[in-house]
């Protein structure tokens, strides 16, 4: 399987953000997942789905609309509690009041009509079931995704989903970059100072859990957590080798289009030595012709003299 750019494969990538912007909300989905049968609609490459059912699921099922990532998924992920199945996840194919659980993480901007994808989702969940889904915010994702949809700001997402769950919770996903000083001992009290020149009301993403009840939400809410994912150490020094890569590539790039400049400009220089010369031997021959003309009819209308 192939990556495009939009489905994560995590065995083709390398350490970036994409990998980890997709894993950690399924290790804040995982806070609650224990003892539930879950679906994950849109599951992708299934990575997600595994990691709910190593997180105690009682049994997850991975869906979704790709025939290919569904190989890939039973390929590479192996458990006994879990499952994959080709399915749309607007039209999942299930009893209703089936699943105790439902999580689509970055699958409704994907769909034309989000609201049936929520719609579906409710209908299969059990009366104190959970359904913990995410999408990129409108208002600071970048335009021109040719996979998405339909992408929303914060109040249209919390209206559909407002359509079909009286209570919803939202979080928000986003970067936080930070210089550390901390105590070598693992200490975690943390002293934060958020950046000023962002409203923190609008990150990347928003991910909402969502109940037919607010008493069921209320009782998640108790054991969700804020998730802060550690990146791997030293992503500046990770960053400037990447900078410096990039800088060398350029650099060679740009010997290698002077090198191609003064090639063409050498050819152009030679085209136009011999335009001159295939001009001047025109002249040339367009004289010669001149003379042999006048040469060839002065002899033919040459008058006998008077003395013959």
């Amino acid at each position: 399987m192939d990556f495009t750019g939009e489905r994560l494969i995590p065995d083709q990538r390398r350490n970036d953000d994409l990998y980890y912007e997709h894993i950690v909300r399924y290790m804040f989905a995982a806070a609650v997942v224990a003892g539930q049968s879950v679906l994950d609609a849109g599951c992708g490459a299934g990575y997600g789905s595994a990691l709910l059912a190593d997180a105690g699921a009682r049994s997850v099922v991975g869906m979704d609309v790709s025939p290919e990532a569904i190989d890939y998924a039973r390929q590479h992920y192996r458990r006994n509690n879990l499952a994959f199945a080709v399915g749309d996840a607007c039209a999942l194919g299930l009893a209703s009041a089936s699943v105790g659980m439902v999580v689509a993480f970055e699958v409704i901007e994907h769909v034309q009509h989000p609201t049936l994808l929520v719609q579906e989702s409710r209908r299969v969940l059990s009366d104190n079931g959970l359904f913990i889904c995410s999408t990129p915010n409108l208002a600071t994702y970048p335009a021109g995704n040719p996979y998405h949809k339909r992408e929303m700001t914060r109040a249209e997402f919390e209206a559909v989903l407002a359509e079909h769950f009286p209570a919803v919770a939202l979080f928000e996903e986003d970067y936080a970059t930070a210089i550390v000083v901390r105590s070598g001992t693992g200490a975690t009290a943390w002293s934060f100072t958020p950046a000023a020149e962002r409203p923190p009301s609008e990150p990347d993403y928003f991910v909402a859990v969502c109940a037919g009840q607010q008493a069921v939400l209320e009782h998640a809410m108790v054991r969700a957590r804020n998730i802060i994912y550690e990146l791997p150490a030293d992503r500046l020094g990770e960053r400037i080798r990447d900078v410096l890569t990039l800088n060398a590539l350029q650099a060679q790039h740009d010997r290698q289009l002077a090198e191609k400049a003064a090639q063409i400009a050498h050819l152009e220089e030679q085209l136009r030595r011999q335009g001159a010369w295939a001009h001047d031997l025109e002249q040339q021959l367009l004289y010669l012709r001149k003379r042999w003309y006048v040469r060839l009819f002065s002899r033919r209308w040459r008058r006998p003299s008077r003395a013959s």
